[in-house]
C-alpha cells in the first residue's frame, strides 16, 4: 500500500535487497481535485504510433475526459517512500504494536504538465490518419479507421480530439467503414447546397435556425451523403440548448469557407489569384457578412508567392518551390557581389601598378 502527503505525491523505500525500482506519480491539484470527486473521471495513458509530419515526440501523455498532460520524468535527490503499515511482535510476549514497514525507494517521479488547449495541435494527427473524400467519392488509400480507433492513436483528450475533428468536417462513412476529411470543393458543395436550399425556402442564415430547418437544408442536398452535408453543418454552428436552435456562428463560417476556398482553388494549380480568392470567398458569404472577409482571419494557413500576387496554401509544394527559389536568388546575388568585389579589386591593384 502507497501513502500520500499533502501535494498528492506517493513516497517509496527500496530495500537493499531487492533492488526494485518504482515510478511515482505527482499530479497537479486540478487533476488530484477530480480524482478526489464524487465520480472521478477516468484517466487514459495515451501516445500516438503516427506523429504527423518530422516530429519525433512519441511520450505518453496522460488524459482526462477534456485534459491533456504530458508525463515528464523529473530526478529527485530526496528520498521518496512506499510505506505500508505492519504489525511488530512484541520482544517480551506482549502485545504486538503498530509499526511501519518501508518496501521501496525511489530516484525520480512522473510529474504531469498541463497542455494547454488548441485545436491546431490536434489537426495535424488526423490530417495524417485519414483519407481526403474527393467530389467523385474517391478516397485516398489508407486504412480505414472508425472515430473511436482515430481518438484512441492521438496523445489528446476526448474533447480536444471531437473539437478538431468536427471543426475540420470529418465524416464517417458506412460503406466502406471509416471516416475521411472532405476537400475543400466537396466542402464548398455542401455549403452552396445548404445556402440553395435556404434560398428556396427564403431562410435567413445569419439568424436562428430550428432543428427542423436544419434537418431540411441537410437532407436536400444532392450527389453528397447527407453524412458530409451535416459535417460541413456542424463545422460552423452552435446549440441554444435551450430555445433547440441552431446558429451559424459568423466567424467560424467566415473562416471555414475561406480556408475551403483556398483549398479548393490551389489544388490543381498550387497557387491562386489574390484578388480573385477574395472575391470569390465574398461571394460564398450571406449578403450580410460579404464585408468580413480579411486575410488576417486565415492568419497561418496561408502564403503569398509570386511577388506577393497570388496565394497557396501553407506548408504547400508551391510555398516550398517559392522558399527555394528565393533562395537561389539570394544565393546568385551574393556571388555576384562577391564576383564584382573581386573585380573591383583587380582594377584596383593594377591601377596602383600603373602609378
Amino acid at each position: 500500500m502507497s501513502t500520500q502527503d499533502e501535494d498528492g505525491i506517493a513516497f517509496s523505500l527500496l530495500p537493499e535487497h531487492s533492488y526494485e525500482h518504482y515510478r511515482l506519480l505527482e499530479l497537479p491539484a486540478e487533476l488530484l481535485g477530480l480524482l478526489t470527486a464524487d465520480k472521478p473521471p477516468a484517466l487514459l495513458f495515451k501516445s500516438s504510433d503516427n506523429t504527423p509530419g518530422n516530429s519525433s515526440d512519441t511520450n505518453a501523455v496522460i488524459c482526462s475526459d477534456t485534459k491533456s498532460y504530458h508525463v515528464r520524468q523529473v530526478n529527485t535527490s530526496n528520498s521518496l517512500y512506499i510505506t505500508q503499515p505492519k504489525e511488530v511482535p512484541s520482544s517480551d510476549h506482549g502485545p504486538s504494536s503498530t509499526g511501519v514497514q518501508c518496501t521501496a525507494k525511489n530516484d525520480f517521479t512522473l510529474e504531469l504538465l498541463s497542455i494547454t488547449p488548441h485545436v491546431d495541435n490536434v489537426k495535424p494527427y488526423i490530417q495524417a490518419a485519414l483519407p481526403i473524400y474527393s467530389s467523385t467519392g474517391h478516397l485516398q488509400s489508407k486504412p480505414p479507421v472508425t472515430r473511436d480507433q482515430l481518438f484512441a492513436d492521438i496523445p489528446f483528450s476526448y474533447a480536444e480530439c471531437l473539437h478538431a475533428y468536427e471543426e475540420m468536417a470529418c465524416f464517417e462513412l458506412e460503406q466502406p467503414h471509416g471516416c475521411c476529411i472532405p476537400s475543400g470543393q466537396v466542402k464548398l458543395q455542401a455549403w452552396q447546397s445548404i445556402m440553395e436550399e435556404a434560398a428556396v425556402h427564403h431562410l435567413d442564415l445569419t439568424g436562428p435556425v430550428s432543428v427542423t430547418q436544419a434537418s431540411n437544408l441537410i437532407s436536400q442536398a444532392n450527389d453528397l451523403p447527407d453524412q458530409v452535408v451535416k459535417a460541413v453543418w456542424n463545422a460552423m454552428t452552435t446549440e441554444n440548448t435551450q430555445t433547440q436552435e441552431l446558429t451559424i456562428d459568423e466567424e467560424s463560417c467566415v473562416k471555414f469557407l475561406g480556408l475551403s476556398k483556398l483549398q479548393a482553388s490551389t489544388q490543381e494549380q498550387g497557387s491562386t489569384s489574390k484578388s480573385l480568392f477574395m472575391a470569390s470567398w465574398r461571394d460564398l458569404l450571406p449578403e450580410k457578412w460579404r464585408n468580413t472577409p480579411k486575410l488576417d482571419i486565415l492568419k497561418g494557413q496561408y502564403a503569398l508567392v509570386n511577388e506577393n500576387r497570388d496565394l497557396t496554401l501553407a506548408g504547400s509544394l508551391a510555398e516550398r518551390q517559392q522558399q527555394g527559389d528565393s533562395g537561389k536568388a539570394a544565393s546568385a546575388d551574393g556571388k555576384s557581389m562577391l564576383g564584382a568585389k573581386r573585380k573591383w579589386h583587380e582594377k584596383f591593384r593594377a591601377s596602383k601598378k600603373a602609378a
